[in-house]
């Protein structure tokens, strides 16, 4: 089995590589009489919900995490065993925390909250600028980039290969490249703009 993914180029895997993988969870209730209609019960795995749905709705291409890489093999089989051409793959590197850990909502908490950004003034601009340099480069060297800046830029053969650290400690909760790409959207503001952005702020300070 073999196919080239957008970001880590070709893959490759013989198909007894390949472990066996439920389609279907076993169920213990009761089946509705859609299930016994079909003569199975239970329900579909994420494997086959997901190809299903892609299939069903044509998708052409399929971005997700790196993690989910090997995934692939199985769910071009699946694609086979529906009989349509599957989408086109690019796996994105991951975000991590200093240890190496993949960063997790419940391990890590606020920092992986966008509304902990908000709250500290960081510019919605700045905080896609910050998430676009963690895992791809616009290979020219410039870091300070709009949206549409980005949008025109952005490429998945400019996407890194290897995870993205994201540095923070209890002494600076924040990665110091975002507050630096903060600093540098904030003074591009015009005054009125600055100003009305800085209200809520001065409100809630009294």
């Amino acid at each position: 089995m073999h196919f080239i993914d957008s970001v880590y180029g070709g893959q490759s895997k013989l198909a007894d590589e390949v472990e066996d993988f439920a389609l279907l969870r076993s169920d213990s209730g009761v089946p509705d009489d859609r299930s016994s209609s079909l003569g199975w019960y239970g329900m579909p795995t994420y494997h086959l919900a997901s190809c299903v749905d892609d299939a069903d709705l044509r998708i052409t291409h399929i971005i997700r995490g790196q993690d989910h890489l090997t995934n692939t093999f199985k769910h071009l089989l699946i694609f086979e065993a529906l009989g349509v051409p599957a989408p086109q793959f690019a796996h994105l590197p991951l975000l991590v925390a200093p240890d190496g850990a993949k960063l997790s909502k419940r391990k890590h908490g606020p920092v992986v909250s966008v509304t902990t950004y908000c709250d500290a003034g960081f510019l919605p601009s700045a905080f896609i600028n910050f998430l676009c340099l963690l895992g791809w480069s616009p290979k020219n060297d410039r870091e300070v980039l709009t949206l549409d800046e980005l949008t025109e830029l952005f490429s998945l053969e400019g996407v890194n290969r290897a995870n993205a650290v994201i540095n923070f400690s209890d002494e600076a909760p924040f990665d110091a490249k975002a507050v630096h790409l903060n600093a540098e959207h904030i003074r591009a503001l015009g005054v009125d703009d600055l100003a009305k952005l800085l209200k809520p702020f001065l409100s809630r300070r009294g």
